[in-house]
């Protein structure tokens, strides 16, 4: 599965400001601005799915608010390591969307983000 942004992070046409994240894993806080997406489960049927470990957060878990940051280019989440994976089950990749403002961020109630994500077989 892979996911691409249209602005590469939170963009506000205001204010034309954009709030980023640099690659991954990296900590968002109230006092180190950022958008990204941590992948909080990956599950199948039969095979493995891996977490991206961009995405992957800190030692595999969303909960401290690490992210890996969005571009406007394609990024793998999670893939099968080129091993099949049953197609009779589910498959799910459950990602987790987090931003945080510095206290110079300027304020706007127009920041937004477009996220595209794909998932791709292979028979």
């Amino acid at each position: 599965m892979q996911v691409k942004g249209a602005n590469g992070g939170l963009y506000s046409p205001t204010r034309s400001r954009t709030i980023t994240t640099s690659g991954g894993p990296v900590q968002i806080t109230s006092n180190n601005e950022g958008f990204g997406l941590c992948i909080s489960a990956v599950s199948a049927n039969a095979g493995t799915l891996n977490k991206s470990s961009a995405f992957a957060g800190n030692g595999g878990t969303c909960s401290t608010n690490y992210v890996g940051g969005v571009t406007t280019a394609y990024q793998n989440l999670a893939d099968t390591g080129s091993q099949p994976i049953d197609g009779n089950g589910f498959q799910s990749v459950d990602a987790v969307v987090k931003a945080a403002v510095g206290s110079s961020t300027p304020a706007a109630g127009d920041y937004g983000e477009t996220l595209t994500f794909i998932s791709t077989a292979t028979y």
